[in-house]
């Protein structure tokens, strides 16, 4: 019986030319991640503004150079191999390498 209804509801929507207006007329308290989800969002919109001030330029473009990794070695004797991957599966690029503050050549 569950079915015909279904489709005869569906059948019906389906023959609708005008959409469907929906009243809710009893107020109820939204879920309490709904009212969380409110709450940070007007966080990030009051926190926007001051992020832009502090860490833009008038033009929209960041401060700095982008992420900044130095690599220091403990040891005054022995050399060290090492490997840096760009991302967690080398999806990202490196653009620029410094040794001792300077861009060796290639």
């Amino acid at each position: 019986m569950r079915c015909g209804l279904i489709l005869l509801f569906a059948a019906a929507l389906h023959a609708q030319t005008e959409i469907a207006t929906v009243k809710a007329t009893t107020p109820v308290a939204p879920p309490a991640w709904a009212a969380l989800e409110r709450q940070l969002i007007r966080a990030m919109e009051e926190a926007a503004p001051v992020y832009l001030k502090r860490f833009t330029r008038p033009g929209g473009s960041l401060y700095g150079e982008g992420p900044v990794v130095q690599l220091v070695s403990l040891s005054t004797v022995e050399s060290r191999k090492l490997m840096v991957q760009a991302g967690a599966f080398g999806e990202h690029q490196f653009t620029t390498v410094k040794h001792a503050g300077r861009v060796p050549a290639d």
